[in-house]
């Protein structure tokens, strides 16, 4: 019965005895190690395990003393047909009650945990490098107010560095009073985007100096999921050199426009002196 519940288990099991050869090897350790059984039990714990784990399976067959004891690492296996996988071996020692000493090696194929782990860290690695290298300032908070993401962009913006905000500062300092607050009601109302959402929207900023800086900002929930509200995310573009851009314009049009009237004027007021002189040219000749 034991047998077939090791048949069952989703780890590879494999026996070793005293000389380091392979008395058992259940299906799983064949499926993981691309070996047969009978061609496990040829190899010895070097040939599969690799040299690592040969030589901890010696030493715990040499001492006594590490009755029991279990020892686990990740490594590297190549399997018979050349693939090289993830894997977890966990070994440990045990004496039967004939007395002879074994020792019981668990293998777990890891390759597609150890896959997905690689897959997320090299997104978030991606997003991570998308954050630090924008233009705009990006700033998250938690729902405390506690500042837990500040970009380049950001320290740039406000002349505060991240490591004099990132958990130090409150969000709410930021702003002028009572802006924060009203963001976040925002936020949570459908009027302004949808719940969770804010539309590109003017706000001010305050900088490290105390400056009002006028910025556009578009803003989000991030919710766990448990569906709670777990952080708040705003991403803020510098208006000044629009507004200064925008200036330039208006002053620009403004002196157009005088110019024109002044070329209006200046049309009139010939208008009026040919008009002017007609008559009186009239006048001199029948005079």
């Amino acid at each position: 019965m034991y047998q077939s519940l090791v048949e069952l288990t989703n780890d590879g099991i494999i026996v070793f005895d005293e000389n380091l050869k392979v008395e058992y090897a259940n299906f799983m350790a064949t499926s993981i190690t691309g070996y047969d059984v009978e061609r496990l039990k040829k190899s010895d714990a070097s040939a599969i395990l690799g040299p690592y784990f040969f030589n901890l399976i010696q030493e715990l067959l040499n001492y006594s003393e590490r009755y029991g004891e279990k020892i686990c690492a990740e490594t590297k296996l190549t399997t018979a047909g050349g693939e090289v996988k993830d894997v977890e071996i966990c070994i440990a020692k045990a004496i039967t009650t004939s007395g002879e000493n074994k020792v019981y090696a668990y293998i777990r194929d890891i390759s597609e945990s150890k896959r997905i782990e690689r897959e997320l860290r090299e997104a978030n690695e991606f997003f991570a490098n998308l954050i630090a290298s924008s233009v705009d300032g990006i700033i998250a908070a938690d729902m405390k107010g506690n500042i837990i993401i500040f970009n380049r962009g950001a320290e740039t913006l406000t002349g505060y560095k991240a490591e004099e905000v990132i958990g130090k500062l409150h969000i709410t300092k930021l702003y002028p009073p009572g802006v924060a607050k009203d963001i976040m009601r925002k936020l949570r109302s459908p009027d302004y985007g949808g719940v969770g959402k804010l539309e590109p929207s003017a706000v001010n900023l305050v900088n490290k100096a105390g400056e009002v800086i006028p910025c556009q900002l578009s803003a989000a929930l991030i919710y766990g999921s448990d569906g709670e509200e777990k952080a708040s995310v705003g991403i803020f573009t510098d208006l000044r050199p629009r507004l200064k851009m925008e200036r330039k314009l208006q002053e620009t049009f403004m002196q157009l426009a005088s110019s024109e009237k002044l070329a209006s004027l200046g049309k009139l007021a010939a208008g009026i002196a040919h008009e002017i002189n007609n008559p009186l040219g009239g006048i001199l000749i029948y005079a």
